[in-house]
């Protein structure tokens, strides 16, 4: 799949919509953070948390085409054709896998992105609506499983509409029928977990597709809980794509500032759009990942042993997500970690305390119909606490 944006490119044509309807080295590590505060000759067991971008489940690069924009019928022909993308991508089978892989990994929060809910509208009255929602297949196919998790939040972010057909009269174009989505980041907890404050906004900067009219926006959610006596904040967040570097840098720093005063330990997670391994000039690179860095977070995966021999690319598929081997090429989402503690003084003590897996980016992960789960992989990670001993 190409780097170029998905929502940047249905964000122009949303606002087109509306408009109608009304008329190559890895940056260093870092920091690394500390997870002493246990007593002597005590170690904690393992904080789990889980990330995957969901996807929205389409092909939007016809909608991009000038002459399908200038042209009603041409957009509504494209926005058909993207909706037929949508519900061919099998949402209940890929959430199925995805909620196979929190089984298998138990981890004690999930974060996705890319959490959207379509619905198919006859404004005529004449066909009941048509709803697929991605968080919604999710949490069924985890309540299938019999899996301990519930939704503790999901910020909305991006919501508006597109036209499915129109009918052409004196007074021009009117739509007939519309493609409504919303977007969300959402975060879920397992049942035994004691969730202590939860907070989620949209970022201020943002994309203006139609200046006062649409944006296309981004957001996160914070969940903290305890866990052994040490808080834990999960961040989960989504930010804009590199095709808009300004905004993307814009929203992490924001962030950045929104987690700066966490006491305990801070884990952000998520489609960062920011890639770890290009350099500037690279069509895939914004100084996003450096900046956290730079902060203090350590990049759990350049500090788990997998690092050593596998570049954990995450991103991405093709659009349909029925290329037969991985297209994965970039390392856009991550689990970055921060702790109020200060750094763990040697890389000794790091040996065994930081677990990253990369899921999701096997054949044997793919649906029975031949599909991969997202055209993102998922991240696993596990944090053990360091027992104080620097031994």
């Amino acid at each position: 799949m190409e780097w170029y944006p998905k929502w940047r490119r249905l964000g122009v044509t949303v606002g087109l919509a509306l408009a109608l309807a009304a008329c190559d080295k890895p940056a260093d590590s870092g920091v690394q953070p500390e997870f002493g505060v246990a007593e002597t000759g005590w170690e904690r067991t393992a904080f789990d948390v889980y990330s995957q971008n969901l996807y929205l489940g389409g092909s939007t690069s016809s909608l991009f085409d000038p002459a399908v924009i200038a042209d009603p019928l041409a957009l509504v022909a494209a926005v058909g054709a993207f909706w037929e993308d949508v519900q061919a991508s099998d949402v209940v089978a890929r959430m199925g896998e995805i909620a196979d892989e929190i089984g298998r990994r138990n981890p004690e929060v999930v974060g996705v992105q890319e959490a959207l809910q379509f619905v198919a509208v006859d404004l005529t009255g004449a066909v009941p609506p048509v709803v697929i929602d991605l968080l919604g297949a999710l949490e069924a196919q985890i309540g299938a499983r019999g899996l301990p998790y519930e939704l503790v939040v999901a910020q909305e972010t991006t919501s508006s509409q597109l036209p499915l057909s129109i009918a052409l009269t004196e007074a021009g174009p009117q739509i007939t029928s519309a493609l409504l989505f919303k977007d969300r980041v959402a975060v879920l907890r397992r049942t035994d977990v004691d969730v202590t404050d939860v907070e989620s906004d949209t970022y201020t900067f943002d994309v203006p597709v139609i200046p006062n009219q649409v944006h296309i926006k981004r957001g996160w959610a914070r969940v903290s809980v305890e866990h052994e006596g040490m808080t834990h904040h999960f961040v989960n967040t989504h930010l804009e794509t590199q095709a808009v570097r300004p905004v993307n840098e814009a929203q992490g720093a924001e962030l950045l500032g929104i987690v700066a005063g966490l006491e305990g330990v801070t884990i952000v997670a998520g489609d960062l759009n920011s890639d770890a391994a290009a350099s500037e000039g690279a069509p895939s690179y914004t100084q996003t990942y450096e900046n956290f860095i730079a902060s203090g977070f350590a990049d759990m995966w350049e500090i788990s042993p997998h690092s050593r021999r596998d570049p954990g690319f995450t991103c991405c598929q093709a659009d349909d997500l029925r290329n037969a081997t991985s297209d994965l090429d970039e390392r856009i989402d991550f689990v970055l970690v921060r702790s109020s503690e200060g750094p763990i003084p040697g890389e000794d003590n790091r040996r065994g305390h930081f677990r990253l897996d990369v899921v999701g980016d096997r054949p044997s992960d793919m649906t029975a119909g031949g599909l991969w789960p997202s055209d993102h992989a998922g991240l696993s990670g596990s944090i053990r606490n360091a027992d104080g001993t620097d031994d």
